[in-house]
């Protein structure tokens, strides 16, 4: 399962910007329902009726407390771990590895919750920032626990 979170980019006719993100906190487990690894996927878009649009140029999710959890080691870890979409503006996207065993304890009922940053850079050199939250679960996730029924 792949969990998607929509970054979507605002313009006011003032040139102010704004982030909305489908998800504050994303909710992720090692494995879905069906057995299969779960992992994430940001998605940078624009409203098209942003004033001198496309604005959006490049979007970084990043993890300034490692591990995450989708942090790969073999034994030697970064200060940060960032997903960073290519230079390319409304559509681009970003993945991550699949969600680690090591990322949520052992505990059937066991969550852990990683804080990271959106930053997405415009076309005019300005910074937007959010601070959401991935959640993670021992048990698994199933596609009415993502969908909210």
């Amino acid at each position: 399962m792949e969990r998607i979170i929509t970054v979507t980019l605002h313009k006011d006719s003032a040139g102010q910007y704004s982030l909305s993100l489908s998800s504050l906190t994303t909710l992720v487990s090692v494995l879905d329902e069906d057995n299969d690894p779960v992992n994430v996927r940001w998605v940078l878009l624009e409203d098209p009726t942003n004033p001198g649009f496309p604005n959006a140029r490049k979007l970084t999710a990043s993890f300034d407390v490692v591990p995450t959890p989708f942090t790969i080691s073999d034994g030697v870890l970064p200060a940060t771990e960032d997903y960073i979409t290519a230079p390319n503006g409304n559509g681009a996207e970003v993945s991550t590895a699949h969600v680690q065993d090591s990322a949520v304890g052992q505990a059937a009922n066991s969550t852990s919750l990683y804080k990271y940053k959106v930053i997405v850079e415009t076309n005019d050199n300005q910074q937007i920032v959010l601070d959401p939250h991935v959640r993670v679960n021992r048990r698994k996730i199933t596609r009415g626990t993502v969908l909210g029924y």
